[in-house]
């Protein structure tokens, strides 16, 4: 072991307390004191002695028969000297971390000689304090001095001495705490070399009993009070590439015994600097955490020892900590180091004001948890703060975790169905899969299904608000084999802003069903006026019959919704190429759309309610149309705002093309008016046969237009409904 591995993870996506029975032995409570002085950026000092005098917890530990058996062991791990980390030792120690001019100073040094190295230092720290001294060189050492890894992996070390690591500027720990101790000397600081455990690269957490000491460190007295110094650490990490990382960390000068104990226990327990020294068995199952574990004030609510186990009758396991609100956090279960795909969730409950990790493993055997954190305004890294291994034996039914951000929290989101399901497969001849979500009201979702090229699948989704159940049905309909992501997107909507991604789950299709669905575009508006499609079903595509003229939409709606559609080829509106008509005898809108010509077509559908005059027409819905055989084009009559809102329905004629001279029926449908007159060109027809709210006559084709009209009670004047002009096909007509 001897050097620490470094973990850093990009940021992908909350905590708050809970009351704790101690004497739950599921609860396992160490006390963890947080580091007030060091987050990366100086803070205001507190008073150390007043926080440490409260820093003592009773303990519960984990329940291992093999190490405790089924006693309950108290632990102490107060710091032996509670007056080291006075305040004006805080404020010192930082002011030499902070000293730039002492940095770019040694930076610059070129020294051949170890001797020479020794004046140098002799001559920056004359008249210094001995904490600045002990920096000077805690710098010198970590920024010249690497970590030997092939002598670690080998096990063939170099001569360990200072004049060894100094010719070869290279060592392994041990190397690092002689050259350091022997600089402390040259300038009559007492320093001394501490051999002991170390829980760094190659830590296996699973290991009950340590054998042999495998680190060294160094311990520095400054005012008659001792403090714990690990150069090694400080000058950087192996990686899972075995090569060592510069990477400086000021963290690990002047380290406090509470916090240093995690990772280091010396071989001489007086060097533990506590009140009551830990045991070996009592180490090897302490939280294997990170400096970032204290700079990010981390406090463990559950689970104090490194080996976590599932829940009870459950498939996961369940981890909770409490940290500042101004810090987010994000975890990773592993396996044999792969990555468990769906095996963590991690989210802040508000309520309890706690962070919630969940890790839900796929087999048996013993899985790695690591957590991260970092402050929540700072664009940075998450950086490693605590591993714990996860013990699994008896695993019957796996489950699995979508990936959820921290908006899904944030807006109040909850997961009905799948609960447990990361990976979601399509299963014999199924045609889509359903997810449902639960919603705070002044919440809305909308979805998007991506296909294995990344592209995204053209009618393969749909969502909606099932006021009955108040929840979101959000369908999903595949129209090609592979890995799909589902992608589910939220807002509040009073806020104009973009939606946010809170959701997301693979969909594995591995065999497209016999027949496959597809949605048409539909908008929010769709279901906020209670709108229903009857035809076409589960298709994007309007249908065009062979040799058909026109093709046919069948829509319900609430009867204070107004109706109009729009029919385009080439992003190009065909005039009186649409027709909506209300067929009382079904209930149902029916929408007529025809073409001129043969190719894809867009139809779009709006609506509005009634009462809101001042409102325009918003679109609620579209479909696409392939016109792929069309024997005889046709236009629509001109529908006037009365025929829609009285429901009015053609009958026949449908089409606006009528040949001059001929005998046409007209058929109407036109409810409660008073009278019904039909005007050819100039003239109006002596007496309309009008009963039940039918309309039905023959006439001959005038020479321009035919307008159809009603008068309702109260009104004197007749309003046009109906007209069709074939002014332009006289051509046709002779």
């Amino acid at each position: 072991m001897g050097c620490e591995q470094s973990v850093k993870v990009k940021p992908a996506i909350d905590s708050q307390p809970i009351t704790i029975d101690e004497s739950d032995t599921n609860v396992y409570v160490i006390p963890i004191v947080p580091n007030d002085d060091y987050l990366g950026d100086r803070l205001t000092v507190k008073s150390f002695n007043e926080r440490r005098k409260d820093s003592y917890t009773s303990i519960d530990t984990l329940n291992r028969s093999s190490i405790f058996e089924s006693e309950t062991i108290k632990i102490d791990i107060r710091p032996l000297d509670l007056y080291a980390f006075n305040d004006v030792l805080i404020q010192q120690r930082q002011a030499a971390i902070d000293n730039i001019f002492y940095r770019k100073a040694i930076d610059s040094w070129q020294s051949t000689s170890i001797e020479e190295l020794i004046n140098k230092i002799q001559h920056l720290s004359s008249n210094k304090t001995i904490i600045d001294k002990a920096w000077i060189i805690f710098y010198w050492v970590s920024q010249n001095i690497e970590y030997d890894v092939v002598g670690y992996f080998s096990k063939n070390y170099t001569n360990q001495t200072a004049e060894e690591v100094f010719k070869l500027k290279k060592g392994v720990c041990v190397g690092y705490a002689n050259i350091y101790k022997r600089l402390c000397e040259s300038v009559d600081l007492e320093c001394v070399k501490i051999n002991g455990y170390g829980k760094g690269y190659g830590f296996d957490m699973k290991a009950t009993l340590l054998t042999e000491t495998d680190h060294a460190w160094n311990s520095i007295r400054i005012d008659n009070h001792w403090y714990l110094i690990e150069s090694m650490w400080a000058a950087g990490d192996l990686t899972d590439d075995k090569q060592f990382k510069k990477k400086f960390d000021p963290y690990y000068f002047l380290s406090y015994p509470e916090e240093f104990i995690y990772k280091h226990l010396p071989e001489y327990e007086k060097w533990q600097l506590l009140i009551s020294p830990i045991s070996l068995k009592l180490y090897s199952t302490l939280p294997l955490v990170w400096p970032s574990f204290f700079k990010l004030k981390f406090e463990l609510i559950s689970h104090k020892s490194n080996i976590v186990q599932l829940i009870s009758d459950k498939s996961y396991a369940e981890i909770h900590i409490r940290t500042p609100e101004d810090i987010e956090l994000i975890g990773s279960l592993e396996f044999d180091k792969k990555k468990v795909v769906g095996g963590d969730r991690i989210y802040y409950d508000s309520r309890k004001r706690i962070w919630r990790c969940y890790f839900a493993p796929q087999q048996n055997g013993f899985h790695e948890i690591s957590i991260y954190g970092k402050q929540k305004m700072i664009e940075d890294d998450y950086l490693i703060a605590i591993k714990y291994s996860l013990e699994v034996f008896d695993l019957i039914r796996p489950v699995t975790f979508p990936e959820t951000s921290k908006a899904y929290y944030d807006l109040g989101l909850k997961l009905i169905k799948p609960k447990f399901q990361h990976t979601i497969q399509l299963v014999g001849d199924t045609t889509h899969v359903e997810i449902l979500i639960e919603t705070p009201e002044d919440v809305e979702l909308l979805v998007n299904l991506i296909n294995s090229n990344g592209e995204d699948v053209v009618g393969g989704h749909k969502s909606y608000f099932d006021k009955t159940n108040s929840l979101w049905r959000c369908f999903f309909a595949p129209q090609a084999t592979g890995i799909h992501d589902i992608i589910i997107l939220a807002k509040k909507k009073s806020f104009h802003d973009v939606y946010t991604q809170v959701l997301k789950f693979y969909l594995d299709v591995r065999q497209l069903p016999s027949r496959s669905i597809s949605y048409p575009n539909i908008s929010s508006y769709f279901y906020a006026y209670d709108l229903e499609i009857i035809t076409p079903h589960n298709s994007r595509f309007a249908m065009w019959s062979k040799n058909a003229s026109y093709c046919e939409i069948l829509l319900r709606a609430p009867c204070n919704i107004e109706l109009s559609g729009a029919i385009t080829y080439k992003d190009e509106k065909i005039k009186n190429g649409s027709l909506l008509q209300y067929d009382a005898d079904k209930d149902v809108w029916q929408c007529l759309f025809t073409s001129q010509q043969t190719g894809l077509h867009k139809i779009m559908l709006y609506a509005k309610k009634i009462e809101d005059e001042s409102s325009t027409l918003n679109l609620v819905v579209d479909f696409d149309l392939n016109v792929i055989d069309l024997k005889r084009s046709i236009t629509f009559p001109k529908i006037y705002n009365q025929f829609q809102k009285t429901k009015c329905k053609i009958y026949e004629p449908l089409e606006n093309n009528l040949k001059k001279g001929s005998i046409v029926t007209l058929h109407y449908r036109i409810p409660d008016a008073d009278q019904v007159q039909i005007r050819l060109d100039s003239e109006y027809q002596p007496e309309v046969d009008y009963e039940n709210d039918i309309v039905k006559c023959q006439i001959i084709v005038p020479k321009e237009n035919i307008i159809i009209m009603a008068s309702y009670k109260g009104e004197t004047s007749f309003q046009p409904l109906i007209e069709y002009t074939f002014k332009l096909f006289m051509n046709n007509s002779c």
